[in-house]
């Protein structure tokens, strides 16, 4: 399948050096695509010579490109330093070519004697060249560091103040910004479908679009009263990633449980352990989640392998960051915040302790902000 991707990206042709000549083999499908992204006025009208000519010197502007070279992720800047740094690049054709790259005309996929090659028109590695230079290299990292801390940030708390973010981010890095900063740059990414966007004051996951922002107050308010979960850079930047989640010790229980007691096949177990932390993400009551397992047609031994399941979700639940909770988990907003304020009840002598019995519609013990049918007492 990916050789079948790159075959179609790439130019099957010996490998050329300049920007004339890799232009000159493309067709007007692939130039005026290359023009309209680059914002070349009046392209659709021109004739190919006529399309060459504009595109050269778009492709070699240097404004132009430090903007657009921000948008490319490490893996592609890794390969983009390589490629500056030879005429050619033999690549993995199993590896997916870096498609970006390509369709911003700062590099060129060959298909040559069943190789794939890769070459950075000499015009480009000129213009990269003196972008790297002038500082290009520092200042890239920071543009590319701050869209992952707005990537991390609006994953792990939904929503954050932009002061906030700031003071966030300058507690992690050497070099510091300020909200003008934030705003200039991340609206270079907000205008490609970033994963987050900006509304009031607030740097916010662009989930939020789906019913206008309305519940955006709501989980301001809600979480105002919680402190923040302040991991440290390493950790944080993983949520960056949003397929990413922190496996816990409970999930790790559900997994064993799960493949050893009920449904032994490791792939689709992982891929259900997912679907539950996004559901148990979404605060999703009980019946929902065991929807999960129960779409697989898996049936239960007994009831007590089913009691057993259901406070391992529970478990998981309770140790599942959450945006109303600032990032925190049910388990340690108690720690933090309900634990302390506990009072034991005095134990007469000879007299057992009784616990106060829960009524279903109170809140659970737990701290999970659940009432107790729905959570504990399930």
């Amino acid at each position: 399948m990916q050789n079948e991707l790159n075959t179609k990206l790439a130019i099957e042709h010996a490998p050329v050096y300049t920007l004339s000549e890799t232009l000159t083999l493309k067709n007007m499908t692939s130039l005026k695509k290359l023009a309209s992204h680059l914002a070349v006025k009046g392209y659709s009208g021109m004739s190919k010579p006529e399309l060459i000519k504009a595109l050269m010197p778009a492709l070699s502007d240097e404004q132009r490109m430090s903007d657009l070279l921000t948008l490319v992720d490490d893996a592609e800047w890794e390969l983009l330093q390589k490629a500056a740094s030879c005429p050619e690049l033999e690549a993995d054709e199993s590896a997916p070519v870096p498609i970006l790259l390509v369709g911003m005309g700062y590099l060129e996929a060959f298909s040559h004697n069943n190789k794939l090659i890769y070459v950075m028109p000499e015009e480009i590695r000129l213009t990269l060249n003196s972008l790297m230079q002038s500082g290009y290299g520092d200042e890239w990292m920071h543009i590319t560091l701050l869209n992952k801390y707005a990537l991390a940030a609006t994953s792990l708390y939904g929503v954050i103040e932009l002061d906030d973010f700031v003071d966030l981010f300058n507690s992690h890095n050497e070099r510091k910004t300020d909200v003008d900063e934030v705003c200039s740059i991340l609206m270079r990414f907000i205008a490609s479908n970033a994963g987050y966007c900006f509304w009031d004051e607030y740097l916010v996951n662009d989930g939020f679009e789906e019913n206008d922002f309305k519940d955006v107050k709501h989980l301001v308010n809600t979480a105002a009263s919680k402190p923040r979960y302040l991991p440290d850079k390493e950790e944080f930047l993983r949520y960056a990633d949003d397929s990413y989640f922190e496996f816990t010790s409970q999930m790790s229980a559900l997994k064993e449980f799960i493949l050893t007691k009920i449904y032994n096949v490791p792939a689709d177990v992982d891929l259900m352990l997912e679907e539950i932390h996004r559901l148990c993400s979404a605060e999703a009551e009980m019946q929902p989640i065991m929807d999960v397992i129960n779409r697989r047609g898996i049936r239960f031994d007994s009831t007590k392998q089913t009691n057993e399941l259901s406070q391992l979700i529970v478990s998981v639940m309770n140790n599942t960051r959450l945006w109303l909770n600032n990032g925190h988990t049910p388990d340690e907003l108690h720690e933090k915040l309900e634990k302390p304020k506990l009072k034991q009840l005095p134990v007469q002598p000879g007299q057992p302790y009784r616990s106060k019995k829960i009524g279903r519609n109170e809140p659970c013990p737990c701290g999970s902000g659940k009432k107790y049918k729905k959570c504990c007492g399930w």
